[in-house]
């Protein structure tokens, strides 16, 4: 059986390796953490930026090891987001002793837990440890474009090319990347998005949030939209980043306007871009959107696991 510790009092070149290993798998809790935009010095410790709001890292992760190999992780952000990940078995892994250790740690985790995410099976083995009600449950698909053995990104700085505006064969329908300008012609589109695919039962939507959290992600992704005549009627954007793999999110199409390719023209529009500064690229959707697991079939990404969010 494997033994837990802190991430401090593990060697962080460990920890590296253990997530590059898991790195489609652990994409968001990278994220969350860990500057992934600053060149990558390969599984140096030193080189590993962190977020501003994550300084304390080394106590909001701990490590299950068995014979120095990492088996296991829970790392707890500071928004309240737990991320769980395992190589082996659910079954193999004392999560009790874990989520234990995290408390001590952290502090209060189960007072201050927003949602819980892991792979289904992970996530419902530790959902019974909280001991707390789950207010929503989502289920996803975690899709990837068909990208083997891709290099470790060592020197690579993410540089977003220039994109050209197309024109679609819809009159006046035009297809572009957006920045700070485009906020306000976003808006209503982010709204309408948080409302179906973010937004939990019971949570209230405020306009001055949804706008705040498009201008972060237009200032630090990068988003492209769809225009009818000045109209913003579609958008795709990244959302995450880890050494080799860009994720996607925050596609959406007023229910007007779907069917008729504008998601999946955006999308290629997305991939070009992510894929010529030499990342692939990923992303996941809830299992009953038919629709939208389509349009991402289409383009030749390939279901390769599962992701479930449970929510506090």
């Amino acid at each position: 059986m494997n033994r837990w510790f802190c991430a401090k009092d593990v060697d962080s070149a460990d920890l590296i390796a253990f997530l590059v290993d898991n790195e489609l798998a652990a994409l968001n809790l990278i994220d969350r953490f860990f500057d992934t935009s600053v060149n990558f010095d390969q599984f140096q410790p030193h080189a590993l930026a962190l977020r501003a709001h994550e300084k304390d890292w080394k106590e909001r992760i701990v490590i299950a090891s068995n014979g120095g190999q990492i088996e296991a992780l829970l790392a707890f952000s500071s928004n309240g987001f737990l991320f769980a990940l395992a190589t082996k078995s659910p079954s193999e892994t004392d999560w009790a002793e874990g989520l234990r250790l995290l408390d001590r740690s952290v502090g209060r985790i189960r007072k201050r837990i927003f949602a819980l995410l892991a792979k289904e099976e992970l996530g419902e083995k530790i959902a019974a440890y909280l001991l707390l009600t789950v207010v929503h449950h989502n289920l996803y698909l975690v899709m990837q474009l068909p990208e083997a053995n891709l290099p470790l990104a060592s020197a690579r700085a993410l540089v977003w090319p220039p994109l050209q505006p197309r024109s679609s064969s819809f009159a006046g329908l035009q297809m572009r990347s957006c920045d700070h300008n485009d906020l306000d012609d976003l808006l209503d589109l982010q709204i309408a998005y948080e409302a179906e695919e973010v937004i939990i039962p019971g949570q209230v939507q405020r306009r001055e949030l949804s706008r705040a959290q498009l201008l972060r992600n237009i200032n630090s992704q990068r988003t492209v939209a769809a225009f009818i005549n000045d109209q913003a009627i579609a958008k795709a954007s990244t959302n995450a980043q880890t050494w080799n793999w860009i994720q996607i999110g925050g596609v959406y199409t007023m229910p007007a306007w779907r069917g008729k390719s504008i998601a999946q023209q955006l999308m290629k529009l997305l991939l070009e871009d992510i894929l010529s500064t030499g990342y692939s690229s990923a992303l996941f959707v809830k299992q009953n959107n038919q629709s939208a697991r389509k349009v991402y079939e289409n383009l030749h990404f390939q279901t390769v696991g599962d992701l479930s969010i449970r929510y506090y």
